[in-house]
């Protein structure tokens, strides 16, 4: 059921957070693609990685989704409750000590590194990595 293009509903009438994506575009694909990587991060961490929280988790990006380079890295993206999520806006040193423990400083390096090599991505490697995405799911379950 939908209320018409724009606003389309989940499951059980509630309203769907992103607005309708026209299917086989480039921006249905980044939908598609944010979609998986937080799904599956969210899967993979199972709780917060600053506080251990597991209630409410969202997918925080180190560096913003409007970096492309990183926006679907697996290193950027990690499992934060909504709290932290929303206070790593303000203070990034949590954010920043728990990426230290988790990947280590040559790990953090090396996304650094990758975030500022301007990489966009062809369809045909977003395609690719939806796909891994996919089959990393099936791993987890």
């Amino acid at each position: 059921m939908s209320l018409g293009r724009s606003v389309p509903l989940k499951p059980g009438g509630r309203l769907r957070a992103k607005p309708y994506r026209k299917a086989g575009t480039r921006a249905a694909l980044v939908l598609l693609l944010d979609i998986l990587c937080s799904r599956y991060v969210r899967a993979r961490d199972g709780r917060c990685v600053i506080c251990s929280s597991t209630y409410d988790l969202q997918c925080g990006h180190y560096w913003k989704r409007a970096t492309h380079a990183v926006r679907w890295d697996t290193t950027n993206c990690n499992a934060l409750c909504k709290g932290c999520n929303g206070r790593d806006n303000e203070n990034h040193d949590p954010y920043s000590f728990a990426l230290m423990r988790i990947y280590g400083s040559d790990e953090v390096e090396a996304l650094r590194e990758r975030r500022y090599s301007g990489k966009r991505f062809s369809e045909t490697e977003m395609l690719a990595m939806a796909a891994e995405f996919k089959r990393k799911m099936k791993e987890l379950d």
